[in-house]
């Protein structure tokens, strides 16, 4: 059986991702780079992967395809109901 994660949870790990990415980036902030390191393993945890680049790729890929699906399912129930 392959767990998955929750959209709602994977795309907040996304978006902090970013933001502690660009603010490691530009601050050099030890703490931003600490976070930083603890996010990428549970994205990694979260995604099956073992590797950064990958994990946040995984993630990304998922969140698209549940986006699609989301869509999809409300075109569906639109239709139904109308």
């Amino acid at each position: 059986m392959v767990l998955t994660p929750h959209p709602a949870a994977l795309r907040d790990l996304v978006e902090r991702y970013d933001f502690l990415r660009a603010r490691a980036a530009l601050q050099g902030a030890t703490t931003a780079r600490e976070c930083l390191e603890d996010l990428v393993y549970t994205l990694c945890v979260c995604t099956g992967t073992r590797h950064e680049q990958a994990a946040v790729a995984a993630a990304r890929r998922f969140l698209a395809e549940s986006d699609a699906c989301a869509g999809v399912d409300k075109h569906i129930l639109q239709s139904i109901t109308s």
